[in-house]
Protein backbone atom coordinates (compact mmCIF):
# COMPACT_ATOMS: atom_id res chain seq x y z
CA UNK A 1 0.00 0.00 0.00
CA UNK A 2 1.07 3.62 -0.72
CA UNK A 3 2.17 5.58 2.12
CA UNK A 4 -0.06 8.96 2.64
CA UNK A 5 1.13 12.26 3.34
CA UNK A 6 1.22 14.28 6.71
CA UNK A 7 -0.68 17.45 6.15
CA UNK A 8 -0.28 18.74 9.86
CA UNK A 9 0.34 17.01 13.25
CA UNK A 10 -2.71 16.61 15.86
CA UNK A 11 -3.27 20.27 17.08
CA UNK A 12 -2.23 21.64 20.51
CA UNK A 13 -4.00 25.32 20.84
CA UNK A 14 -7.13 26.50 19.29
CA UNK A 15 -5.39 28.75 16.53
CA UNK A 16 -4.14 25.27 15.01
CA UNK A 17 -7.48 23.51 15.96
CA UNK A 18 -9.52 25.87 13.59
CA UNK A 19 -6.32 25.22 10.83
CA UNK A 20 -7.74 21.34 11.00
CA UNK A 21 -11.14 21.65 11.27
CA UNK A 22 -10.51 23.74 7.80
CA UNK A 23 -8.66 21.08 6.06
CA UNK A 24 -11.27 18.45 7.25
CA UNK A 25 -13.50 20.35 4.94
CA UNK A 26 -12.22 19.95 1.76
CA UNK A 27 -12.07 16.23 1.89
CA UNK A 28 -13.70 12.72 4.32
CA UNK A 29 -12.28 12.49 7.36
CA UNK A 30 -12.33 8.77 8.52
CA UNK A 31 -14.59 9.12 11.35
CA UNK A 32 -17.29 10.53 8.82
CA UNK A 33 -16.67 7.65 6.05
CA UNK A 34 -19.25 5.77 8.28
CA UNK A 35 -21.88 8.82 7.49
CA UNK A 36 -21.53 8.47 3.25
CA UNK A 37 -22.30 5.26 3.75
CA UNK A 38 -25.28 5.74 5.55
CA UNK A 39 -24.11 3.61 8.49
CA UNK A 40 -23.77 5.90 11.53
CA UNK A 41 -25.91 5.86 14.47
CA UNK A 42 -25.51 9.51 14.63
CA UNK A 43 -25.85 11.28 11.16
CA UNK A 44 -27.02 11.29 7.52
CA UNK A 45 -25.21 12.03 4.31
CA UNK A 46 -27.73 14.68 4.22
CA UNK A 47 -26.57 16.49 6.85
CA UNK A 48 -22.48 15.85 6.24
CA UNK A 49 -23.13 17.18 2.60
CA UNK A 50 -24.18 20.23 4.01
CA UNK A 51 -22.27 20.75 6.73
CA UNK A 52 -19.59 20.52 4.47
CA UNK A 53 -20.83 23.16 1.75
CA UNK A 54 -21.68 25.56 4.30
CA UNK A 55 -18.44 24.85 5.59
CA UNK A 56 -19.89 24.32 9.19
CA UNK A 57 -18.34 21.56 12.29
CA UNK A 58 -20.24 19.94 14.55
CA UNK A 59 -19.99 21.57 17.98
CA UNK A 60 -18.81 18.97 20.72
CA UNK A 61 -20.78 17.40 23.40
CA UNK A 62 -19.42 16.06 26.53
CA UNK A 63 -19.28 12.79 25.28
CA UNK A 64 -17.30 13.87 22.79
CA UNK A 65 -15.25 15.93 25.31
CA UNK A 66 -14.57 13.44 27.22
CA UNK A 67 -13.73 10.78 24.93
CA UNK A 68 -11.25 13.29 23.96
CA UNK A 69 -10.21 13.81 27.81
CA UNK A 70 -10.01 10.02 28.06
CA UNK A 71 -7.35 9.22 25.02
CA UNK A 72 -4.47 9.63 27.05
CA UNK A 73 -5.19 7.20 29.84
CA UNK A 74 -6.59 4.66 27.68
CA UNK A 75 -2.94 4.98 25.52
CA UNK A 76 -0.93 4.53 28.79
CA UNK A 77 -3.20 1.25 29.16
CA UNK A 78 -2.76 -0.09 26.05
CA UNK A 79 0.92 0.29 26.33
CA UNK A 80 1.11 -0.68 29.00
CA UNK A 81 -0.28 -4.45 27.50
CA UNK A 82 1.77 -3.93 24.47
CA UNK A 83 5.45 -3.76 25.62
CA UNK A 84 6.97 -4.25 22.08
CA UNK A 85 5.25 -1.02 20.53
CA UNK A 86 6.44 2.18 20.92
CA UNK A 87 3.79 4.40 20.70
CA UNK A 88 3.83 7.80 18.74
CA UNK A 89 1.18 10.91 18.34
CA UNK A 90 -1.24 10.60 15.11
CA UNK A 91 -1.91 13.97 12.89
CA UNK A 92 -4.18 14.60 9.69
CA UNK A 93 -3.32 12.62 7.13
CA UNK A 94 -4.23 12.44 3.05
CA UNK A 95 -4.54 9.44 0.53
CA UNK A 96 -1.53 9.56 -1.65
CA UNK A 97 -3.88 8.74 -4.64
CA UNK A 98 -7.15 10.51 -3.39
CA UNK A 99 -6.75 13.63 -2.18
CA UNK A 100 -10.17 14.25 -0.46
CA UNK A 101 -9.41 10.84 1.60
CA UNK A 102 -8.19 11.93 4.75
CA UNK A 103 -7.32 10.09 8.37
CA UNK A 104 -6.48 11.26 12.08
CA UNK A 105 -5.17 8.46 13.54
CA UNK A 106 -4.99 9.13 17.59
CA UNK A 107 -1.72 7.25 17.79
CA UNK A 108 1.12 5.62 15.59
CA UNK A 109 2.42 2.27 16.40
CA UNK A 110 5.96 1.77 15.72
CA UNK A 111 7.36 -2.21 16.03
CA UNK A 112 10.82 -1.12 16.26
CA UNK A 113 12.31 1.16 18.27
CA UNK A 114 15.34 3.12 16.70
CA UNK A 115 17.71 3.26 19.80
CA UNK A 116 19.73 6.57 20.68
CA UNK A 117 23.07 5.22 21.18
CA UNK A 118 24.30 8.25 22.94
CA UNK A 119 21.57 8.08 25.46
CA UNK A 120 21.15 5.00 27.03
CA UNK A 121 17.53 5.84 28.94
CA UNK A 122 15.37 3.57 27.57
CA UNK A 123 12.38 6.64 28.02
CA UNK A 124 14.01 8.67 25.40
CA UNK A 125 14.13 6.24 22.76
CA UNK A 126 11.54 6.32 19.76
CA UNK A 127 11.26 6.48 15.91
CA UNK A 128 13.51 8.45 14.00
CA UNK A 129 12.12 10.78 11.42
CA UNK A 130 12.55 7.84 8.61
CA UNK A 131 10.47 5.14 10.42
CA UNK A 132 7.27 4.37 9.47
CA UNK A 133 4.56 2.93 11.63
CA UNK A 134 3.08 -0.12 10.65
CA UNK A 135 -0.06 -0.39 13.51
CA UNK A 136 -2.47 2.51 14.12
CA UNK A 137 -4.06 2.62 17.33
CA UNK A 138 -7.84 4.00 17.21
CA UNK A 139 -8.75 5.45 20.75
CA UNK A 140 -12.42 4.76 21.60
CA UNK A 141 -15.10 5.37 24.83
CA UNK A 142 -18.45 3.48 24.95
CA UNK A 143 -21.30 3.42 26.84
CA UNK A 144 -21.91 -0.25 26.98
CA UNK A 145 -20.31 -3.10 24.86
CA UNK A 146 -23.45 -3.64 23.08
CA UNK A 147 -22.90 -4.61 19.32
CA UNK A 148 -18.85 -5.39 20.06
CA UNK A 149 -17.78 -8.63 20.07
CA UNK A 150 -15.06 -10.74 22.19
CA UNK A 151 -12.19 -8.80 23.46
CA UNK A 152 -9.38 -9.50 20.96
CA UNK A 153 -11.48 -10.22 18.11
CA UNK A 154 -12.55 -8.00 15.16
CA UNK A 155 -16.13 -7.63 16.15
CA UNK A 156 -16.51 -3.99 16.47
CA UNK A 157 -19.55 -1.75 15.26
CA UNK A 158 -19.67 -1.53 11.93
CA UNK A 159 -19.69 2.65 11.76
CA UNK A 160 -15.73 1.82 13.82
CA UNK A 161 -14.52 -0.38 11.03
CA UNK A 162 -15.33 1.75 8.10
CA UNK A 163 -13.72 4.09 10.66
CA UNK A 164 -10.39 2.41 10.78
CA UNK A 165 -10.57 0.62 7.48
CA UNK A 166 -10.43 4.44 5.77
CA UNK A 167 -7.35 5.11 8.81
CA UNK A 168 -5.36 2.23 7.44
CA UNK A 169 -6.35 2.75 3.86
CA UNK A 170 -4.93 6.23 4.28
CA UNK A 171 -1.79 6.06 5.89
CA UNK A 172 -0.92 2.55 4.56
CA UNK A 173 -0.83 0.32 7.68
CA UNK A 174 -2.19 -3.43 7.55
CA UNK A 175 -3.88 -3.35 11.01
CA UNK A 176 -5.40 -0.78 13.80
CA UNK A 177 -5.42 -1.83 16.94
CA UNK A 178 -8.72 -0.10 18.70
CA UNK A 179 -8.51 -0.16 22.84
CA UNK A 180 -12.28 0.73 24.35
CA UNK A 181 -12.98 2.03 27.78
CA UNK A 182 -16.64 1.39 28.93
CA UNK A 183 -17.98 3.84 31.52
CA UNK A 184 -14.57 4.49 32.97
CA UNK A 185 -14.13 1.34 34.26
CA UNK A 186 -14.37 -1.66 31.87
CA UNK A 187 -11.03 -2.33 28.99
CA UNK A 188 -10.76 -3.84 25.93
CA UNK A 189 -8.85 -4.33 23.22
CA UNK A 190 -9.67 -5.08 19.63
CA UNK A 191 -7.59 -5.21 16.70
CA UNK A 192 -8.99 -4.86 12.83
CA UNK A 193 -6.54 -5.94 9.96
CA UNK A 194 -6.68 -4.39 6.28
CA UNK A 195 -9.03 -5.37 3.37
CA UNK A 196 -8.42 -4.43 0.35
CA UNK A 197 -12.11 -5.01 -1.29
CA UNK A 198 -14.03 -2.92 1.93
CA UNK A 199 -11.17 -0.59 1.35
CA UNK A 200 -12.07 -0.37 -2.64
CA UNK A 201 -15.73 0.28 -1.21
CA UNK A 202 -14.87 2.97 0.76
CA UNK A 203 -12.81 4.78 -2.08
CA UNK A 204 -15.57 3.96 -4.60
CA UNK A 205 -18.74 5.64 -1.99
CA UNK A 206 -16.39 8.36 -0.91
CA UNK A 207 -15.74 9.69 -4.46
CA UNK A 208 -19.40 9.20 -4.92
CA UNK A 209 -20.43 11.45 -2.23
CA UNK A 210 -17.64 14.47 -3.68
CA UNK A 211 -19.12 13.98 -7.07
CA UNK A 212 -22.29 14.87 -5.60
CA UNK A 213 -20.72 18.18 -3.23
CA UNK A 214 -19.09 19.14 -7.09
CA UNK A 215 -22.12 18.93 -8.68
CA UNK A 216 -25.00 20.47 -6.17
CA UNK A 217 -26.38 17.34 -5.89
CA UNK A 218 -27.37 16.31 -2.10
CA UNK A 219 -28.15 13.12 -0.85
CA UNK A 220 -31.78 11.77 -0.26
CA UNK A 221 -33.48 13.09 2.56
CA UNK A 222 -33.62 10.10 5.50
CA UNK A 223 -35.72 10.12 8.02
CA UNK A 224 -32.54 9.89 10.76
CA UNK A 225 -32.90 13.06 13.67
CA UNK A 226 -30.03 14.56 11.98
CA UNK A 227 -31.55 15.53 8.71
CA UNK A 228 -34.31 17.01 10.41
CA UNK A 229 -32.12 18.98 12.36
CA UNK A 230 -30.62 20.08 9.46
CA UNK A 231 -33.19 21.43 7.30
CA UNK A 232 -34.30 23.37 10.78
CA UNK A 233 -31.12 24.81 10.69
CA UNK A 234 -31.14 25.27 6.46
CA UNK A 235 -35.17 26.79 6.82
CA UNK A 236 -35.16 28.59 9.97
CA UNK A 237 -38.04 31.03 9.11
CA UNK A 238 -41.49 31.01 8.35
CA UNK A 239 -42.81 32.89 5.34
CA UNK A 240 -46.85 33.56 5.85
CA UNK A 241 -47.66 32.24 2.30
CA UNK A 242 -48.30 28.85 0.23
CA UNK A 243 -45.94 26.90 -1.77
CA UNK A 244 -47.34 23.71 -4.25
CA UNK A 245 -46.05 20.35 -3.34
CA UNK A 246 -45.53 17.08 -5.73
CA UNK A 247 -49.10 15.55 -5.60
CA UNK A 248 -47.32 11.85 -5.07
CA UNK A 249 -45.48 13.70 -1.87
CA UNK A 250 -48.45 14.80 -0.15
CA UNK A 251 -50.60 10.89 -1.03
CA UNK A 252 -47.19 9.42 0.70
CA UNK A 253 -47.07 11.80 3.42
CA UNK A 254 -50.79 11.03 4.04
CA UNK A 255 -50.45 7.17 3.90
CA UNK A 256 -47.43 7.35 6.22
CA UNK A 257 -49.18 9.63 8.91
CA UNK A 258 -52.76 6.46 8.45
CA UNK A 259 -49.58 4.01 8.59
CA UNK A 260 -48.53 5.05 11.45
CA UNK A 261 -51.77 5.89 13.38
CA UNK A 262 -53.04 2.38 12.67
CA UNK A 263 -49.68 0.92 14.25
CA UNK A 264 -49.81 3.27 17.33
CA UNK A 265 -53.60 2.02 17.94
CA UNK A 266 -52.16 -1.22 17.50
CA UNK A 267 -49.31 -0.93 19.93
CA UNK A 268 -51.65 0.33 22.40
CA UNK A 269 -54.35 -2.61 22.13
CA UNK A 270 -51.41 -5.12 22.83
CA UNK A 271 -50.19 -3.33 25.35
CA UNK A 272 -53.03 -3.09 27.63
CA UNK A 273 -53.69 -6.70 27.23
CA UNK A 274 -49.74 -7.88 28.33
CA UNK A 275 -50.90 -5.22 31.15
CA UNK A 276 -53.71 -7.48 31.96
CA UNK A 277 -51.71 -10.42 31.59
CA UNK A 278 -49.20 -9.00 33.72
CA UNK A 279 -51.64 -7.72 36.55
CA UNK A 280 -49.89 -6.42 39.95
CA UNK A 281 -46.70 -8.58 38.88
CA UNK A 282 -42.77 -6.97 38.58
CA UNK A 283 -42.33 -8.83 35.28
CA UNK A 284 -43.52 -10.93 32.42
CA UNK A 285 -42.31 -14.13 31.56
CA UNK A 286 -42.63 -16.15 28.22
CA UNK A 287 -40.91 -18.81 26.96
CA UNK A 288 -38.52 -18.95 30.14
CA UNK A 289 -36.93 -15.00 29.72
CA UNK A 290 -38.22 -12.06 30.56
CA UNK A 291 -40.37 -9.72 28.25
CA UNK A 292 -42.25 -7.28 30.51
CA UNK A 293 -41.10 -4.97 33.46
CA UNK A 294 -43.70 -2.78 35.30
CA UNK A 295 -42.55 -0.01 37.35
CA UNK A 296 -44.36 2.29 39.10
CA UNK A 297 -43.68 5.12 40.66
CA UNK A 298 -44.37 8.82 41.98
CA UNK A 299 -43.15 11.81 40.00
CA UNK A 300 -42.78 15.28 40.58
CA UNK A 301 -43.11 18.74 38.18
CA UNK A 302 -43.55 21.91 38.58
CA UNK A 303 -47.18 23.35 38.43
CA UNK A 304 -46.71 26.07 36.03
CA UNK A 305 -50.41 27.57 35.74
CA UNK A 306 -50.33 27.70 39.74
CA UNK A 307 -47.37 29.29 39.88
CA UNK A 308 -47.00 31.62 36.91
CA UNK A 309 -50.58 33.53 38.79
CA UNK A 310 -49.49 33.27 42.64
CA UNK A 311 -45.68 34.08 41.65
CA UNK A 312 -45.40 36.01 38.26
CA UNK A 313 -42.00 37.66 39.03
CA UNK A 314 -40.60 33.74 39.78
CA UNK A 315 -42.34 32.45 37.09
CA UNK A 316 -40.61 35.11 34.66
CA UNK A 317 -37.22 34.25 36.15
CA UNK A 318 -37.42 30.93 35.52
CA UNK A 319 -38.85 30.38 31.98
CA UNK A 320 -36.75 29.75 29.23
CA UNK A 321 -38.02 30.17 25.46
CA UNK A 322 -37.08 27.47 23.19
CA UNK A 323 -37.79 27.39 19.30
CA UNK A 324 -40.62 24.50 18.18
CA UNK A 325 -40.21 23.67 14.48
CA UNK A 326 -43.11 21.17 13.54
CA UNK A 327 -44.82 19.80 10.36
CA UNK A 328 -48.46 18.99 11.07
CA UNK A 329 -50.95 17.96 8.48
CA UNK A 330 -53.86 19.75 7.47
CA UNK A 331 -57.43 18.97 5.63
CA UNK A 332 -58.73 21.61 3.34
CA UNK A 333 -61.99 21.08 1.41
CA UNK A 334 -60.75 22.04 -1.91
Amino acid sequence: MKRGTLLMPAPTNPVEREAWLAARMDGIGASEIAVVLGISPYDSPFSLYWRKKLRSHIEANEDMEWGSRLEDAIAVKFAENHPDLFLGDGGLYQHADHSWMLATPDRLAYNHLCLRTLDPDPATWGPCGSCWASVLVQLKTTFSFDGWGEPGTDQIPDHYRAQVMQEMEVYGAARCWIPVLSQGKRYREYVVDYDAADAALLVKRGAEFMDQLSNDEPPRIDGSVATTQTLKQLHPDVIDDCVTVPQALADRWWQAKQILADAEAAHAEVTNQMRAAVGKHRYGVAGGRRVAARVVYDSSRVAGKRLKKDHPDLYEQYTTTSTTDKLTPIEETP
